[in-house]
């Protein structure tokens, strides 16, 4: 093992990512430094992110971001970029860079090799979710791509996104993005009583009916609520026992509580941010997950929601949904199809027993998606790459 730290340059520190570097970190004997080039404070207390903060065990730094205007559009640059692998005296001889969608990614990328370092690309783009798709960008990425000397990907769809963009196939270890699922699935083994005890224990905790259909995350155009708030309309008609709960915020909140008002729909309850203890009582209170995003990476409240065994509903424009799906829900092909969304939660909502089944599954296959195998693919492109051995 080189001598020189491993340097992880990130958008920004979230909860999800702190165990997974903590284990990454111990693999690495204490050299792993991650350089967040974002700090959102708001965002991080709204979610209780302060908190997850004191459980860091690597070394870490949050750069200042700089906002330029260039012909009325916002340009992003973290310029503590220069001094972290230009300046300091002890180069780190592998760099991960998250992304290559911004100016301060490509800087990371120059400069890495100015200063000799490998390069490491995690990323989680694949076709659903690229945000341009124009010969322009794509020849950006190809660029990008071409001067990377391994890869880690979220999932297959995002493997097969960079391999389309130039990438070779051998040097991609694919990570499964994911959460602390065996510290999930350890908090939802505690419970008393089985699965159906469980979900309407905490029904009746939280004030919801027997037939409670879940979503949490942001309420943002990209994550497409509106399409879940058209099947609820349905379900007010053909199954007026189901009730969808929102948990989350953005900046569609205005207009999904207006519509809510405006079409009567007692039925939805906008529960808006929560603590994330409270958001574990939503999951174990779900008779089914639902997710219908047409563009999200790789959405980990999926993984969250199986660790506590429930059954999934999500749009193929998911970037997981190839890599958790198997008889523990269902896959939709139009993220708009509120039609369908509408008919895959009534068939679960109407079968205890397949809900049930469906649940169970998504508590095993999950169990293979946990930090250790995270960090194995990651660390297997940092040993690829000549930083352990």
């Amino acid at each position: 093992m080189t001598d020189a730290p491993v340097l992880f340059v990130i958008n920004v520190i979230s909860h999800y990512q702190i165990p997974l570097f903590n284990q990454i970190n111990e693999e690495l004997k204490g050299k792993l430094k991650v350089v967040s080039v974002r700090d959102i404070p708001k965002q991080r207390k709204k979610l209780g992110w302060d908190f997850q903060l004191s459980a860091i065990q690597f070394e870490y730094k949050i750069l200042k971001e700089l906002s330029l205007k260039i012909r009325e559009r916002e340009i992003l640059f973290s310029p503590g970029i220069i001094s972290e692998l230009l300046l300091k005296k002890r180069a780190p001889k592998v760099v991960l860079v998250g992304g290559y969608y911004t100016i301060t990614s490509w800087m990371t990328l120059l400069l890495a090799k100015l200063r000799r370092a490998k390069v490491v690309l995690r990323s989680g783009t694949q076709k659903y979710s690229a945000i341009s798709k124009s010969s322009g960008n794509r020849f950006l990425k190809r660029c990008f791509i071409k001067h990377v000397d391994t890869f880690v990907a979220y999932g297959t769809l995002a493997r097969d996104y960079l391999t389309e963009h130039g990438a070779d196939p051998k040097k991609i270890w694919i990570e499964y993005d994911t959460v602390d699922v065996e510290a999930l699935q350890k908090r939802y083994s505690k419970e008393m009583g089985n699965y159906q005890q469980i979900r309407r224990r905490y029904q009746k905790k939280l004030g919801l009916n027997e037939s409670v259909i879940l979503f949490v995350g942001q309420f943002v155009k990209r994550k497409n609520v509106m399409t879940l708030i058209k099947m609820a309309a349905r379900l007010k008609k053909t199954f007026p026992k189901a009730q969808l709960v929102l948990v989350g915020s953005g900046e569609q909140s205005p207009l999904l509580e207006k519509t809510v008002i405006e079409r009567d729909l007692t039925n939805v309850i906008i529960a808006g941010p929560q603590p994330y203890e409270k958001v574990m009582e939503y999951y174990m209170g779900a008779n089914v997950f639902v997710i219908s995003s047409y563009l999200d990476p790789y959405p980990l409240v999926v993984n969250e929601a199986m660790s506590f065994a429930c059954p999934i509903i999500l749009s193929k424009n998911c970037g997981n949904s190839p890599d958790m799906i198997d008889s523990n829900g269902y896959i939709i092909e139009d993220p708009n199809d509120w039609q369908t969304f509408t008919e895959k939660a009534t068939s679960i909502l109407s079968d205890p027993y397949m809900a049930e089944a469906m649940g169970l599954r998504s508590f095993e296959i999950v169990a293979s998606y946990d930090i250790a195998n995270a960090a194995t693919a990651i660390c297997g492109a940092l040993k690829y790459s000549h930083v352990a051995e």
